[in-house]
């Protein structure tokens, strides 16, 4: 009696766990309604070409029209406007259940409204299978392509509207009756320059010679870039060795340019459309054997939204050197010797005094 009570058990506990599994693998789904002819059927979906058996998702469409016109499920048409200056749109489709991968063939959907009538839609939940598996985890579609995306994608999309600016003023929610917005994403592209002007003191060469930098990192892209990384790295060239040039890599510009390089300053910020400046205090020079190179170069880190390398500008260079205290045309200039019938002076002696160039 006990061994038979133990095995209805194991059998019960095997049930409830394959059963479990089976709920936490089964794809998410949901219920969603756009004009007469979506649904029917006892299980909120029917056979008919479109219809909520077939399943629903989200796609984008590169655009820059601002009146684009999407078949209804049923008569008529939802028209998408006013995306023109973003570039770009998602629409809530049913996919044709014979070519569901052809987007001539969506018909139009939409979230909500909740309502016990024939326009009937639900958050979430309900028997509407998306065609895209869903989950918390996928990514925000910083710079969508044509093609379709999941729920949570195009969710996480329409959230970053609201920071964009492009929010169509709908709400991601059961009573917005959703079915498109506006959508670029991110779209940056940024690249470092620096440029400066050594500034000295005439005569000086107590290694107080400064240099004035200017670092400037441009965004080519539309739109204003997530946070990006910069830093400005100083580094030293001997007589003859070459300056490195700037590029791409996935090394820190440490590393990249080598050399000792070592950062002098750095930060991070989102960067706008152009150019934009970042601060960095003038540098003291330092003596340093004749022909010394003394470099800066500035890196940036995003490149774009879909590229994650670090950039490094061509370094700006200034060159350690010696001007002379007397120029002499067509002669000689001679020192340690005195006139007639007197001595020549014991310190007597020609003094150079280092100063500064750009490269």
């Amino acid at each position: 009696m006990t061994i038979g009570f133990k095995s209805i058990s194991l059998v019960s506990l095997t049930i409830v766990l394959v059963t479990v599994l089976a709920i936490i693998l089964v794809p998410r789904f949901a219920s969603a309604a756009a004009g007469p002819g979506g649904g029917g059927g006892t299980n909120g979906c029917a056979s008919y070409n479109y219809s909520t058996c077939v399943g629903a998702v989200w796609r984008y469409y590169k655009s820059t029209s601002n009146s684009v016109a999407i078949k209804n499920v049923g008569a008529g048409y939802t028209y998408v406007s006013n995306c023109g200056s973003t570039g770009g749109y998602f629409a809530y489709v049913l996919v044709n259940k014979y070519n569901p991968n052809n987007e001539s063939l969506v018909r139009s959907w939409k979230i909500g409204p909740v309502n016990e009538a024939g326009d009937r839609s639900e958050f979430f939940g309900g028997w509407t299978r998306y065609y895209v598996y869903s989950s918390p985890g996928d990514p925000l579609p910083v710079n969508p392509g044509n093609g379709m995306y999941s729920w949570y994608s195009a969710q996480k999309a329409f959230e970053q509207t609201k920071a964009l600016g492009q929010n169509s003023g709908y709400n991601w929610d059961g009573n917005s009756s959703l079915g498109w917005f506006c959508y670029r994403g991110l779209d940056f592209n940024l690249s470092p320059s620096i440029t400066g002007s050594p500034t000295f003191a005439t005569g000086d060469s107590s290694g107080s010679d400064k240099a004035t930098l200017t670092p400037i990192v441009t965004n080519a892209g539309p739109t204003t870039s997530s946070n990006a990384s910069w830093r400005v790295v100083n580094f030293r060239l001997a007589p003859g060795v070459a300056v490195p040039n700037g590029g791409d890599s996935n090394t820190i510009p440490e590393t990249y340019f080598g050399n000792g390089a070592v950062t002098i300053a750095n930060g991070s910020q989102d960067f706008a459309k152009g150019a934009s400046g970042v601060a960095v205090n003038q540098q003291i020079i330092g003596d340093f054997p004749l022909g010394t190179r003394i470099c800066y170069a500035l890196s940036v880190v995003p490149i774009s939204q879909s590229n994650g390398n670090w950039r490094h500008s061509t370094p700006f260079c200034i060159i350690i050197a010696k001007s002379p205290k007397v120029q002499v045309h067509g002669g000689d200039i001679r020192v340690g010797s005195g006139f007639v019938g007197e001595a020549a002076p014991a310190n007597a002696n020609i003094n150079t005094s280092q100063t500064i160039k750009k490269r």
